[in-house]
């Protein structure tokens, strides 16, 4: 009792409990929302800088497919002598390999376990170019716009992963 009147004569104040309430009501709502962000963020319903960098890099590894110098089917003639060629066999055999990997594009499935392997097995970009010119001769379409068509956005930036390690001749 001693306690209750020396609180009360020397007028200390004590929180009001309905503004405890609201803090603590508060503080709640701002824990839910960050967890629903996060849910939402994490199936890709929220664009986070995260994901808009690695949807930039699947666009650009897609564009880099489609626009690199290395699937001309002509390429390699303008560097005989530079590089190791991989022959003219191998490179119809490997066309195929991929031509029959892509489904012939209208499959539902791409085997890319048989895509990759061919790409590293070759020993350099422009073993890319007679690998396209086969694919040019043996299936009458373009190598990197079939793969384009064929491959996820995901699968594209690991070719290209690949691609890019390979020495240029």
């Amino acid at each position: 009792m001693k306690d209750v009147k020396n609180l009360i004569k020397n007028k200390m104040k004590i929180p009001d409990s309905s503004k405890i309430i609201n803090l603590a009501t508060l503080l709640g709502l701002v824990v839910v929302l960050f967890v629903i962000y996060k849910i939402l963020a994490s199936v890709g319903l929220i664009s986070t800088p995260a994901s808009r960098k690695a949807a930039a890099d699947k666009l650009a590894a897609r564009q880099q497919l489609l626009s690199s110098e290395y699937f001309s089917p002509t390429y390699f003639h303008d560097h005989l002598g530079e590089y190791t060629s991989i022959g003219q066999d191998a490179s119809y055999a490997y066309a195929d390999r991929i031509y029959e990997a892509l489904g012939s594009i209208s499959s539902i499935t791409t085997d890319f376990d048989a895509i990759q392997g061919v790409f590293l097995s070759l020993n350099c970009k422009t073993n890319i170019s007679e690998v396209a010119g086969g694919y040019a001769v043996n299936h009458s379409a373009y190598l990197n716009k079939d793969l384009s068509d064929g491959l996820s956005d995901n699968k594209c930036l690991e070719l290209m992963n690949i691609i890019n390690k390979l020495p240029n001749t």
